[in-house]
């Protein structure tokens, strides 16, 4: 792919050396952290504060799109990639043996 390239979630360029990610047919591409925040939802979602749970907060208005997309990446790997992990599913009703996550 011939970088830079504009963002097709954040309109911002993506340029050498940044993590990317493009649809199977390499018709979009997005920054790494743009495409796990259309994947996993906002800092509001994550925090379980969106309207999905009854809340408001969404991505954190002070943010640029793609400021609010790192951010969102970053909650997504802690929850899911960190100790946080077992009680993120606890509080959503979720036992890891069900789902044999091991």
């Amino acid at each position: 792919m011939n970088l830079p390239v504009k963002c097709t979630y954040c309109s911002e360029m993506i340029v050498q050396g940044e993590k990317s990610q493009e649809t199977n047919d390499g018709a979009l591409l997005f920054h790494y952290e743009c495409f796990i925040r259309m994947l996993a939802g906002s800092v509001g979602h994550l925090n379980k504060k969106c309207s999905c749970f009854g809340g408001t907060q969404e991505d954190p208005p002070d943010m640029t799109k793609r400021q609010a997309a790192k951010a969102a990446s970053d909650l997504y790997h802690q929850i899911f990639e960190g100790d946080f992990y077992e009680s993120y599913l606890d509080s959503l009703g979720i036992h890891r043996q069900v789902f044999n996550f091991n």
